[in-house]
């Protein structure tokens, strides 16, 4: 299926998803610091528990590569997670983009933006979401999509070598709890 500002590379599945995910950031420090200040054991479990509330195993996936990251990724959803949705109003939450979010909040001082802005990824691929009305959320890549609707917000040159992929699944209209489920849910272990 053409989705405008994609091309179409693959089918694939979750577990290659997964896999590519934890070579990205699964032997990280600070993401498997992040795991267990969230109450799990390590990364995989974390991510692994998330995810599973949309039922990442059970969907066909696509991969696809972003033809023009600077024009695409800043009008991508903020995915449900609930640290980046906490900028929103409740109601507003699920239906705001990368280009919204900065302009609520200040990323000048981020280390992590800025870590991002001096030394982005050279090959990277987001995971996302296709709603029915053919919108794009993201459930993994926030702080990357942040950067580049940043660097183009503040007109920061950005060096981007290789365009990025994005793994992405369509929902439903009637799967669209689970994404606000996700989001309820959270991250952490309770």
């Amino acid at each position: 299926m053409e989705i405008d500002g994609l091309k179409f590379i693959e089918e694939t599945d979750w577990e290659n998803i997964f896999s590519k995910w934890k070579e990205r950031e699964g032997n990280r420090r600070e993401w498997q610091k992040t795991a267990i200040e969230k109450g799990w054991k390590n990364w995989e479990e974390w991510r692994s528990n998330w995810v599973n509330s949309i039922k990442a195993k059970e969907k066909k996936w696509t991969r696809y590569q972003i033809i023009d990251p600077f024009k695409s990724i800043p009008n991508f959803l903020v995915g449900p997670s609930k640290s980046w949705q906490k900028a929103f109003d409740k109601r507003d939450q699920l239906n705001k983009s990368f280009a919204t979010i900065i302009q609520k909040i200040d990323y000048s001082n981020n280390k992590k933006i800025n870590s991002l802005l001096k030394d982005f990824p050279q090959s990277t691929e987001f995971i996302g979401l296709i709603l029915p009305n053919r919108k794009i959320t993201l459930i993994e890549g926030h702080h990357r999509a942040t950067t580049i609707a940043y660097s183009l917000s503040k007109k920061i040159k950005l060096k981007i070598q290789n365009r990025p992929t994005i793994a992405l699944t369509f929902f439903k209209e009637s799967e669209k709890i689970l994404i606000e489920e996700m989001l309820e849910k959270g991250s952490a272990k309770k």
